[in-house]
């Protein structure tokens, strides 16, 4: 009887898992690192530009793309440990298929390990596939530029 409802709790688990259609399209994670080490102080901000096109290489416009954002500053007199704070926003892109994203806080990064990590989602629909892509910049560096094919269902 035990090994009865052992199997019909693994069961239910199982179903629950499957109709949970997978895990959820939060995908912001953390970077690991190592060789860190102290650099003078740079301040910026984060931008983010996409060029969203067609396999014809055409812009496709008023398409919505999720922007995922893990910043990673190391702590201070530790050895490679980092606090991160991550956050997302939906925008849409203009006429000629572009955004131009700027993060509303400057950042201050003081070590080689400091980071940004940034993945771009654009949602398929009954016409379009999805698509995605994942860039990581660190330090001084904190402008990225994504160009996304999107393929339209007709097209494959």
């Amino acid at each position: 009887m035990r090994s009865i409802l052992s199997f019909a709790v693994i069961g239910f688990f199982l179903l629950a898992a499957i109709a949970s259609f997978g895990p959820d399209e939060a995908t912001n994670t953390t970077v690991p690192i190592s060789d860190c080490e102290s650099k003078p102080v740079v301040t910026g901000n984060l931008k983010v530009d996409i060029k969203l096109r067609t396999l014809q290489l055409e812009p496709i416009p008023e398409h919505d793309i999720q922007i995922f954002v893990t910043h990673q500053k190391v702590n201070p007199d530790t050895s490679c440990t980092f606090q991160s704070t991550m956050s997302n926003v939906i925008l849409t892109t203009d006429i000629d298929g572009e955004i131009s994203w700027f993060a509303p806080d400057n950042f201050t990064h003081d070590n080689s390990e400091d980071l940004y990590r940034v993945q771009i989602k654009v949602r398929g629909d009954d016409n379009w596939d999805q698509a995605d892509d994942i860039q990581v910049l660190k330090y001084n560096q904190a402008q990225f530029s994504f160009y996304i094919i999107q393929y339209n269902k007709d097209d494959i």
